[in-house]
């Protein structure tokens, strides 16, 4: 079957028209309508918002929304609409065959006109660890940067579902998609309860070098030297003392402290296993992961 180029035309065009409706501008960025009274837009064009913030409506009107909570580490922003007032974009449950190489389209509202930019997907990563201890399970890559105001909006592919939300504050130098199977357990946690939960031993940690005779009893020579401990933390109840070097939790190498937060995030309230080098000896505990207060 051969395209020609205003079939093309016209089906991008017919993407923006379905995906519009829930492309909104909040602040000076673009927000995207998540359910009919929610909204998500990028946490960086936040910062400075207090109290009430005004939604810029598809059909040229406002409402007003209030912030329900921030995630500084996927760049994430909840607020809260009177209900019934967005088109809830579509979306899936997780990202499925999305390949390098494939069109997307993003979507702006820096103003009060709806904007498209046609962009190519360069990168589809997984497992990556990005700041603030958040690690990528999944995420999408865009080929260049984005326009002004398109930072919080919609990243759609060639079905008009949502592939995610365009940011480029989680990876430095990074364009991306932040994929809404990363971004709906995140969304729900600050529904729920203002912040996302994120896990913590309730230990202070700084790099440690293991010696070398140790080099086949452990699964690196680097780990997280415990320096201080939170009275009746979890790394407390578990039996961790200070001095205590982690090197592994369950069945993932921990080479340091970025490494140890990072794993610790998605993990409140779950029963984990924690290698120790503790007097040059190997020790395994147990412990249940606590809820970081902020």
């Amino acid at each position: 079957m051969t395209l020609s180029l205003t079939d093309l035309s016209d089906g991008l065009a017919n993407l923006v028209e379905r995906a519009g409706p829930s492309v909104l501008g909040i602040g000076g960025a673009t927000g995207i309508a998540w359910t009919d009274d929610l909204a998500i837009t990028s946490a960086s064009s936040m910062r400075c918002a207090k109290g009430a913030i005004q939604v810029r409506l598809p059909e040229g009107g406002t409402t007003e929304g209030s912030i329900l909570g921030v995630d500084p580490a996927s760049d994430l922003a909840v607020v809260r609409v009177p209900q019934g007032c967005l088109a809830p974009i579509a979306r899936s449950s997780e990202a499925k065959g999305i390949r390098v190489g494939e069109v997307v389209l993003a979507l702006g509202r820096p103003g009060r006109a709806l904007r498209a930019s046609q962009r190519i997907v360069g990168l589809v990563g997984k497992d990556v660890r990005a700041r603030r201890g958040l690690v990528l399970r999944d995420y999408v890559e865009m080929d260049r940067g984005f326009p002004d105001g398109f930072v919080g909006g919609p990243v759609i592919d060639t079905s008009g579902t949502l592939v995610g939300l365009g940011t480029d504050r989680v990876i430095r130098g990074a364009d991306l998609a932040m994929t809404t199977a990363q971004l709906a357990p995140i969304v729900d946690q600050i529904v729920q309860d203002g912040r996302p939960k994120l896990g913590w031993l309730g230990v202070a940690v700084q790099p440690a070098r293991l010696p070398e005779r140790l080099a086949s009893e452990v699964p690196s020579l680097t780990g997280a030297l415990v320096t201080a401990i939170e009275p009746a933390g979890a790394a407390d109840t578990a039996g961790i003392v200070v001095g205590d070097v982690v090197v592994a939790l369950d069945t993932a190498t921990i080479e340091g402290p970025d490494a140890l937060l990072a794993m610790l995030r998605n993990l409140a309230d779950k029963t984990v296993s924690l290698r120790l080098v503790r007097g040059g000896a190997i020790a395994t505990v147990t412990a249940t992961v606590g809820t970081r207060k902020r």
